[in-house]
């Protein structure tokens, strides 16, 4: 009897819970109606057991659920590039990818469903076949997205498609350019896609859903299109080739990348861009475009090698300058409209020799790095410019103290460099045809005349003969130019010979056939250029002769000035060719602890802090050149300067230097972020000697230091160092706003501020 009623209790309990539970089922989907109820749709709801990458055997790849209630869920997944739907392959084992021989790349898509509603997409790329790890030495991008977006007739952006079908039927000719009816013309399509980018060793750098689209102009007549990439968040990326020490910030991410496929160079070389990128960069145009060769596979398939490089959004350009950007408007196209731009007319007369006309003119561009940009794209012999690929930027915000690219001025800037260092025999010379008719007294055929008028002015003569001087004597030695070339060389020829094995075109494979040819045209150009340019300014600037300048700067931490070039302290030197008749401005930059006394020009002491140079001043030539020193003495007390900051993050801190030449009593010192509270922080009790650093770190620094500031440091502000007793500060520094990482200091001791990208603290632990 008793086991009866225990019996039925529990079967009460039982069925007491049955009921529950079915109260919480049916609760719960009553609730639960949208997969959103229980799936974040901006967070992946599967995962693979493979990363993405490379591998040499095969793979059994497994779809993992990643969400709560996975039992109410079934995923999909395709293997071609599409979307899942629930028409797809249900996820039911691991999907096996092999490649019998050679490699196979493929990209796996999947999705959980829910009441036929889907989650957010997610992707797996894999290379994988016994040469996956040797077939690219360079970077790989794999694209995966919908095929008939991509491919198909109707709406494919990389075919000519059905608009070029109806041209042609309409009795349009077979020939394409920029402005014929196309798919691939199509200047606002985009397709959603995914793409996941690789470096030269397989390591993932970046997955992220984007929008592609077919960028470039004359160049999307190529069978392989000029793709651009716009990121829903800003794409983490380091390109190669970024100095540790650069007068702009470190940038690690970008909202657009482009893929190139070397626009007019891409039937040649698809060298001259990575080139004359590089010695954009070496002659300090630290904007220039960054350029990487770059693989790139869609849906699994190879499509061939492209130049991936940045892309001048008012994003790139703010972070660069520490800028808003939405206060930033961008002109470009050609020289009579970036004039336009600036309130000019086409054919308004523009003397530079009326002193007014000239200080409106200045008021709006700058002048200075507008004749560098002139120089740097004469040099190199751009055939499709001035009108057309110029570009000008300005800011329109306000002036930040501090920061020079707020002053509203436009700035130039360099791009597109597939018609640079021309080897056809027919190619117009860019110095014939913007000066031959201030020789010649006709008009430009291209009727670009801004730089003959600016040439009017003697100030503006001078300093663009020196510009270009400069450049010569140095990114286009030609020792140099030959050594870079060699370089984009040794790291594009491996990659093209894949090309020719494996690309889906066959127009790849019959330029390919004449690339070595092509490639020693090209290095004949660049071997003669230097030489070439030389007799121009010989020729169109009245300079017969030239002379050797040799600068020696002393061991501390001064710089030089010679026009645009710079000698730092520590023994450098510089040996630089000038015209004999315009004047080298020669300026010095002492440091602070050291005083200027005179310098030495050819033996002859001159006291002017600034000199003008010719080859008749100061006593003349000695054997053939000037030889210029300068000469200066330590203020022989101790003395303290801020040498670094860091402010991202937690981990700020201010580093301190003794460039004096006596040991300095460090409590004797306050570091404050107020001018009206000096004695904020006093330093710490301790001696710094000569040439010693001590860092600071800010209050919230998790670091584990014995000195600790109580106050933290941020972008935008300015930190002063005071000493005990003076009402002046020793030193002053603004904070610009910087990159995880990165910190802010002065480059070899002296008076000029460089972006660090590794920090004093790291510098110390290593």
């Amino acid at each position: 009897m008793i086991k009866n009623n225990v019996q039925q209790r529990i079967l009460y309990l039982l069925l007491l819970v049955s009921a529950l539970v079915m109260v919480i089922v049916i609760n719960f989907f009553h609730e639960v109606r949208s997969i959103t109820d229980f799936i974040d749709p901006e967070e992946n709801a599967v995962s693979f057991n493979y990363s993405d990458g490379r591998y040499t055997e095969e793979i059994a790849v497994e779809i993992k659920k990643e969400h709560r209630f996975a039992f109410l869920t079934k995923i999909y997944y395709t293997l071609d590039g599409s979307e899942p739907t629930e028409q797809d392959m249900l996820y039911k084992g691991p999907v096996i990818l092999s490649s019998e021989e050679g490699i196979s790349a493929c990209s796996i898509r999947a999705a959980v469903f829910y009441r036929g509603e889907r989650s957010r997409i997610t992707t797996g790329t894999y290379l994988v076949g016994e040469k996956a790890l040797l077939c690219h030495t360079i970077p790989t991008l794999f694209l995966t997205g919908d095929e008939e977006g991509l491919y198909g007739e109707e709406a494919g952006i990389l075919v000519p498609g059905k608009l070029y079908s109806d041209y042609l039927a309409s009795g349009g000719t077979e020939e394409v350019n920029w402005s014929t009816p196309a798919n691939f013309n199509r200047t606002d399509w985009m397709r959603r896609v995914n793409a996941a980018l690789f470096d030269a060793g397989g390591n993932l750098i970046f997955n992220e859903i984007c929008d592609l689209s077919v960028t470039g102009n004359s160049s999307r007549k190529y069978v392989q299109k000029p793709l651009k990439l716009t990121a829903n968040t800003k794409f983490p990326l380091q390109f190669a080739g970024q100095q540790e020490a650069s007068i702009t910030p470190h940038i690690t991410r970008y909202s657009k990348l482009k893929f190139r496929n070397c626009g007019m160079d891409f039937p040649e070389t698809m060298l001259r861009g990575a080139l004359a990128a590089e010695l954009a960069r070496q002659a300090g145009f630290e904007d220039a475009a960054m350029v990487q060769p770059t693989a790139i596979y869609i849906n699994g398939a190879y499509y061939g090698v492209a130049d991936m490089q940045t892309v001048y959004t008012n994003s790139y350009l703010a972070d660069l300058y520490g800028l808003d950007r939405d206060k930033i408007e961008v002109f470009d196209h050609s020289e009579n409209e970036i004039l336009a731009a600036l309130g000019y007319e086409e054919d308004e007369s523009m003397d530079f020799c009326d002193p007014e006309f000239r200080e409106e003119f200045e008021r709006l561009v700058d002048i200075e790095q507008l004749l560098r940009y002139y120089a740097f794209e004469l040099i190199i012999g751009n055939t499709d410019w001035p009108h057309n690929n110029m570009k000008m930027w300005r800011y329109t915000g306000r002036h930040v103290e501090g920061n020079p690219f707020t002053d509203g001025r436009g700035r130039f800037l360099l791009y597109d460099f597939d018609a640079v260092f021309e080897c056809r025999e027919d190619h117009q010379e860019p110095f014939e045809t913007l000066f031959y008719n201030s020789k010649m007294g006709r008009d430009s055929e291209e009727m670009c005349d801004l730089i003959v008028d600016l040439l009017e002015y003697e100030e503006y003569r001078n300093l663009f003969v020196n510009f270009l001087m400069d450049d010569l004597s140095g990114a286009f030695q030609t020792e140099n130019i030959l050594a870079v070339l060699e370089r984009c060389v040794k790291q594009l020829e491996p990659e093209l010979r894949y090309a020719f094995e494996e690309s889906p075109f066959d127009e790849v494979r019959e330029n390919l056939t004449g690339w070595s040819a092509n490639v020693d045209r090209l290095r004949d150009v660049v071997s003669r250029r230097t030489e070439e340019v030389y007799s121009y300014i010989h020729q169109y600037f009245d300079s017969d002769t030239t002379y050797d300048l040799t600068v020696n700067a002393p061991e501390n931490g001064n710089i030089i000035e010679v026009s645009s070039l710079r000698v730092y302290g520590g023994g450098e030197s510089l040996t630089t060719t000038r015209c004999r008749e315009y004047a080298t401005p020669v300026r010095a930059r002492v440091s602070k602890g050291q005083k200027f006394l005179y310098w030495l020009v050819n033996g002859q002491k001159v006291l002017d802090l600034t000199l003008r140079l010719t080859d008749e001043d100061f006593g003349g030539l000695s054997n053939g050149q000037i030889v210029v020193d300068l000469v200066t003495e330590p203020l022989g007390d101790a003395c303290i300067m801020i040498h670094e900051v860091s402010e991202k993050g937690d981990t700020d801190y201010i580093e301190l230097y003794n460039c004096g030449e006596k040991a300095a009593a460090l409590n004797e010192y306050f570091l404050t972020d107020d001018e009206k509270e000096p004695s904020k922080y006093q330093c710490p009790d301790a001696q710094l000697l000569p040439g010693e650093t001590i860092v600071i770190n800010g209050k919230s620094n998790p670091v584990v230091s014995e000195y600790i500031m109580n106050f933290n440091l941020k972008g935008g502000e300015r930190i002063y160092l005071y000493h005990q007793g003076k009402t002046e500060p020793e030193d002053t520094i603004l904070i610009p706003d910087m990159a995880e990482g990165e910190s802010y200091g002065r480059y070899c001791q002296t008076e000029e501020f460089r972006f660090f990208s590794n920090s004093a603290l790291r510098k110390e632990e290593g």
